[in-house]
């Protein structure tokens, strides 16, 4: 393992935890070598014994138009009808009404 990765230069700290445990905490810094943007990401021993970058999870983010109380009050489905065409759709279905 380099001491530098991704433009990044690791810790000690960094190093040490990652050879004990085979994976690091969250490091900030690193460089995307496509795009030259920074970035965060965990260091992760991966099959083979090689050397993975991992982003962190994306937290999931909530519509801007409906709260959480909204979502649960309506159970989270949305229903829309085109009379035109005689169509019901529910949360992603849809039935034909004659």
């Amino acid at each position: 393992m380099g001491k530098t990765i991704l433009k990044k230069t690791l810790m000690r700290s960094d190093a040490v935890k990652f050879l004990e445990t085979g994976k690091t905490g969250l490091i900030n810094g690193f460089v995307s070598s496509r795009t030259g943007r920074a970035f965060k990401a965990f260091l992760v021993l991966g099959e083979g014994g090689k050397l993975r970058v991992r982003p962190p999870r994306r937290k999931a983010h909530q519509s801007q138009n409906r709260s959480s109380s909204e979502d649960q009050a309506g159970g989270g489905r949305r229903v829309a009808f085109f009379p035109d065409y005689g169509l019901l759709c529910i949360s992603g279905g849809y039935t034909f009404s004659p």
